[in-house]
């Protein structure tokens, strides 16, 4: 399996390590991966142990707003563009690729996937993508000794069954930071109004990491998280959660107020 990994990067050395550590779990997975990092300065990590490509845009922060589909960009003026459409250039990069790779993910680059969430990911897509759902994940992030989901503001409970097994519908907020898909999903997505951003709802950035499971779009039927069964009731899958390494929502009066793993006690789908 080959993998196409794409991150944004605008440049802030503070923000380097985060960077540092998501190529670090990338190199960890069980899998060919080629990493993309589109940014707008020259530079390498400190610690490189496999390919990187770093395609670089112009941006600068400036006081200029002009759009994406701007005369602007047209001629090549990346300067004069908003820095948060950045985020966007990835996309001619991926459709030119297509057939390169089994998997590409577009991640924003303070998301630690891991083993972990591949192994997820590969066990539950197929079934979830089968029934017309997204597989989903949810961000989280560590305060003490606690873990808790980053984008949720209010708890889910809504069941899905599929083929004998238990999903939890996320209907809350399905923003999960980052996308993942087969070459065939992907074909289909490039395919679509959502690849080209012609969808409300989501900020500039917001737009890129939705992938194709935002609220209000016509692909899914909803966003899913595998229940696994213990003892003591029915669990989100420890799978389904990816790090969210800043910790930045920790404490806010909205998120992180939902504890991770979710349990449920009554299936009722």
């Amino acid at each position: 399996m080959k993998i196409g990994i794409h991150i944004t990067f605008f440049y802030v050395e503070d923000r380097l390590p985060y960077l540092q550590k998501v190529v670090q779990n990338i190199y960890e997975l069980k899998a060919e991966t080629q990493i993309f990092i589109y940014t707008n300065e020259e530079f390498e990590l400190p610690f490189q142990e496999g390919s990187i490509q770093y395609i670089i845009y112009k941006y600068q922060k400036n006081i200029f707003r002009f759009g994406y589909n701007s005369l602007f960009n047209r001629m090549g003026l990346k300067q004069l563009l908003h820095p948060f459409y950045l985020t966007w250039e990835n996309r001619e990069k991926i459709s030119a690729r297509i057939e390169e790779f089994d998997v590409q993910v577009y991640l924003e680059d303070d998301m630690a996937f891991t083993q972990e969430n591949l192994e997820y990911w590969l066990q539950h897509k197929d079934a979830v993508l089968k029934a017309n759902y997204n597989l989903g994940f949810l961000r989280t992030e560590l305060d003490s000794q606690d873990v808790y989901i980053t984008d949720l503001t209010s708890p889910l409970s809504q069941t899905v069954e599929i083929n004998g097994d238990h999903y939890l519908l996320n209907n809350n907020n399905p923003y999960y930071g980052f996308w993942i898909m087969d070459k065939i999903e992907l074909k289909k997505f490039i395919q679509s109004e959502e690849w080209s951003m012609q969808f409300e709802q989501y900020g500039i950035r917001e737009k890129s990491a939705i992938g194709w499971h935002g609220e209000n779009m016509s692909k899914y039927k909803g966003t899913l998280i595998p229940l696994e069964t213990r003892e003591t009731g029915h669990f989100t899958s420890e799978g389904a959660a990816i790090r969210h390494l800043p910790n930045n929502y920790i404490g806010h009066e909205t998120f992180c107020t939902v504890k991770f793993p979710i349990a449920i006690e009554d299936l009722n789908t």
